[in-house]
């Protein structure tokens, strides 16, 4: 059974190439972002329209296309909880039709940062210019090319430099500051550059740091609520990912397609 407050989104999006063969398909619980937007989730008052939506920006470091859970976030903040929502990811993949025809959700494409060049020289000091690039575009876009939201929800990692990001943009425009914890960024790259390594440590540092000063935070697995909660003294919500309704076999004809584009 889901946990108190947890409602399912029943809509559905596409699993993008690479990606695992589970979809989310639950919504975020209203009142774990904060009471107020759970008090305006019918979008309008009794006022009429008169009175402004409530917002929120969804914001991926990456390629939203193959960020299906936070397609699902969207999808739920703009159908059940009736709030205009603002997509703020690179391009790449093509996110489900469903958001991209949904009136009440705008997407808002960054470019991506690639530094290839520079890290032939030095992969260190191409890591540090293409974080401090991002931080510029962030800070740009969540400031300059979007409304100002109620809310801004992160997805994580990776860390560097979205939360920092973030953290600022929601002090500076006054509203909630939400992550959504999928892994942890420094475990990931301790895989390339080992954990005792300088750069790792400080990812960890960084990590720790911003994400503590969160409103508010979802995880996807037990396992990592109680690591951060023990550990990082972050209380998040579980959401699991489920699944969509529409998963199913491949039919004979959908393999045929799928080879034959393939070959």
């Amino acid at each position: 059974a889901p946990p108190p407050g947890l409602t399912e989104q029943r809509r559905s999006v596409p699993i993008a190439a690479g990606r695992r063969s589970l979809t989310p398909s639950t919504c975020i619980p209203r009142a774990a972002i904060s009471p107020s937007l759970c008090a305006c989730a019918g979008s309008t008052t009794m006022a009429g329209e008169a009175e402004r939506r409530k917002r929120a920006a969804v914001v991926v470091l990456g390629d939203i296309g193959r960020s299906p859970r936070m397609q699902y976030h969207s999808l739920s903040l703009a159908s059940q909880a009736g709030m205009e929502v603002d997509i703020v990811a690179n391009g790449g993949s093509d996110p489900h039709l469903s958001l991209r025809e949904n009136p009440s959700i705008h997407i808002h494409e960054m470019k991506s940062v690639q530094l290839s060049g520079v890290s032939k020289i030095s992969g260190a000091l191409a890591l540090l210019l293409k974080a401090a690039i991002q931080f510029i575009m962030l800070i740009w876009f969540l400031c300059f090319k979007i409304p100002r939201p109620d809310v801004f929800i992160v997805q994580n990692p990776p860390s560097v430099p979205a939360l920092a990001a973030v953290k600022v943009v929601s002090w500076l425009r006054g509203a909630k500051f939400i992550v959504d914890w999928h892994n942890f960024g420094y475990t990931l790259l301790g895989l390339s550059h080992g954990r005792s390594n300088v750069i790792v440590k400080i990812y960890f540092w960084f990590e720790k740091h911003f994400g503590r000063m969160a409103d508010g935070a979802f995880c996807v697995t037990k396992a990592m609520q109680h690591e951060l909660s023990q550990n990082w003294g972050i209380k998040a919500t579980v959401l699991y990912d489920h699944s969509p309704e529409f998963f199913h076999p491949a039919s004979l004809t959908e393999k045929y397609e799928v080879g034959y584009f393939h070959l």
